[in-house]
């Protein structure tokens, strides 16, 4: 049987079906790079489960991308590991910086992945229409395509595995074990595919393989225990920031990583074990399983936080079984239903219902729907009356904030007391360009807002970075320029009345300052000590914030 024979005359020869599905599924997702971050308009559609993909740490990883090739200290900062920090560095020095561009070769990267899966699932027999239906379910899942599109390092983790899984089944060893040497140096989660692939080449005994899949981490640990002072200060602002976020409601499900896709994947996926020839590919089954079973018991027993993204390197395996599934299915029913058009029309049927329930993560899409009905949805997405749908950055937006960068980067080297900028507003660091940053300036991430801060450490701020311990408490006050005094520069919402060095700018919520800072390693009051926050007391600080911050700008 060969559902495909049907699709041939579209597709041609499989080659030229996996080239056609690459160019499609690399266009349109260079389509939304434009329309989330070119033009004169950024549309906001990546709103996931409650979540934006961009705009956090994707702005944050985009800055450190950007300074790959001036900060070595970086290299030994896990916020980000070192494969994916030079590989985006790469793609920042071929775009020139450019957001766009960048995005757009992730939206390559991203079509890249997509042809490897399906030459995997070819590789494994599965006929070419339900590959084609595999395909265009992983292409449209919505984490999956802003994910590929953002500075995340699962975007390019998810690459390396399904091609990975495309020289496997080709028997193209030495390209797995680079790919599979690799994983571990750009997410944590690679190092379960690397075991169980290393394991595949003892077995097997090929030893070359297998060196090669271990000598990056190797080379890296030594790296490591040359640059570092204390090997322990590797993950040390990791356990700084884990007291702060115990201390933070999330309202987050035990089970929330059941939940990330739909169980029109899940369910079909644990059938597609049936398929005997996915057997093959039993390394990356056992190392999924791993991965998933890992971070469900962390989560379960409050050892990290769970964010959907870390479920993306699962995806291409998932895929792959939700096909076998097909694939076995197919091949039970082809004794009564022997008519091919007959199971197109049931693949065709049950990937759109696949595609269409994943649309409802999108939340601006999925509640527009349940206001106003898919038609009236669908008819404003095709006039461009995007409006009536999403919410965007304006040109005065966007240009607000490249006045606070441009702010930011000419005080910075006017001033040279100042050596720390902290940036609350994500979105900032698209703009902040660090070749125009003093080399002596470190930049800190904080781990929430000033207001949260006020709540839970009396106004005193975490932030992480690369250099030092990779973390600092700093407690903020009125400088008076005094020779010596530490300044630094603050990007969040204050409600202060009448502080001389702010600078306001039309449109933006957030607001600049100059402060002089007092540093330590330890926060004033013991954190396992301080009650939790709750979601009331937040919002009701938040609005108590806002009624003071309104009263003090009129």
């Amino acid at each position: 049987m060969e559902v495909s024979r049907g699709l041939t005359s579209i597709f041609g020869s499989k080659k030229w079906q996996a080239i056609l599905l690459f160019l499609v599924f690399s266009m349109f997702y260079i389509f939304l790079a434009w329309v989330v971050s070119g033009g004169d308009t950024w549309w906001i559609i990546d709103i996931i489960n409650g979540t934006n993909v961009f705009y956090g740490d994707d702005a944050y990883r985009f800055f450190l991308a950007r300074s790959a090739w001036l900060d070595p200290s970086l290299y030994s900062y896990n916020f980000v590991l070192p494969g994916a920090l030079i590989l985006d560095g790469l793609i920042i020095s071929l775009s020139g910086a450019d957001l766009f561009f960048s995005r757009s070769m992730h939206a390559v990267l991203g079509g890249g992945a997509l042809c490897f899966l399906w030459g995997a699932g070819r590789s494994l027999g599965i006929n070419r229409t339900i590959m084609t239906a595999a395909i265009l379910v992983m292409g449209l899942i919505p984490r999956f395509v802003f994910t590929t599109l953002s500075f995340y390092g699962e975007s390019w983790a998810t690459f390396f595995i399904c091609f990975a899984l495309w020289a496997f089944t080709r028997n193209h060893y030495y390209l797995l074990a680079l790919a599979a040497g690799l994983l571990p140096l750009i997410r944590p989660e690679g190092i379960f595919f690397l075991g169980f692939i290393w394991l595949y080449m003892i077995k097997e005994m090929r030893w070359k393989e297998a060196a090669i899949i271990i000598a990056p981490g190797v080379f890296y640990c030594i790296f490591l225990i040359v640059q570092l002072p204390a090997f322990s200060d590797y993950s040390l602002w990791r356990t700084e920031l884990t007291k702060i976020l115990e201390k933070i409601p999330f309202n987050l499900s035990k089970w929330e990583i059941l939940e990330t896709y739909t169980w029109l994947i899940l369910i079909p996926s644990i059938f597609g074990l049936l398929y005997r020839p996915v057997w093959r590919i039993w390394p990356f089954l056992l190392a999924g399983l791993a991965w998933m079973l890992s971070l469900q018991l962390t989560v379960m027993f409050d050892l990290a936080k769970f964010e959907e993204r870390y479920t993306l390197v699962l995806l291409p395996v998932l895929i792959i079984l939700w096909a076998s599934f097909l694939a076995w299915t197919c091949s039970k029913i082809d004794n009564f239903i022997p008519a091919n058009y007959v199971k197109l029309i049931i693949i065709g049927v049950f990937t759109a219902f696949v595609v269409l329930d994943g649309f409802r993560q999108l939340n601006q899409i999925d509640n527009k729907i349940q206001e106003k009905g898919f038609y009236w949805v669908a008819g404003r997405i095709i006039d461009a009356k995007w409006e009536e749908i999403f919410i965007h950055h304006s040109r005065d937006a966007l240009a607000a904030r490249e006045s606070m960068s441009e702010t930011i980067e000419t005080t910075l080297n006017m001033d040279y007391g100042i050596d720390k900028l902290v940036i609350q507003d994500p979105f900032l660091y698209y703009n902040i360009d660090p070749n125009n940053i003093p080399s002596h300036v470190t930049v800190g991430y904080p781990a929430t807002t000033y207001m949260v801060f006020h709540l839970l450490l009396n106004g005193q701020v975490f932030i992480q970075h690369s250099r030092n311990k990779m973390y600092s408490y700093l407690r903020f006050g009125e400088p008076d320029f005094r020779d010596g005094e530490k300044r630094a520069l603050y990007v969040d919402l204050m409600p202060i009345n009448n502080y001389p060095f702010t600078w306001k700018y039309n449109g933006l919520l957030y607001e600049l300052y100059l402060f002089s800072y007092i540093e330590s390693y330890e926060p004033e009051n013991d954190i396992r000590l301080i009650p939790p926050l709750t979601q009331r007391k937040i919002n009701n600080a938040w609005r108590d914030w806002m009624l003071e911050y309104n009263k003090s700008s009129n």
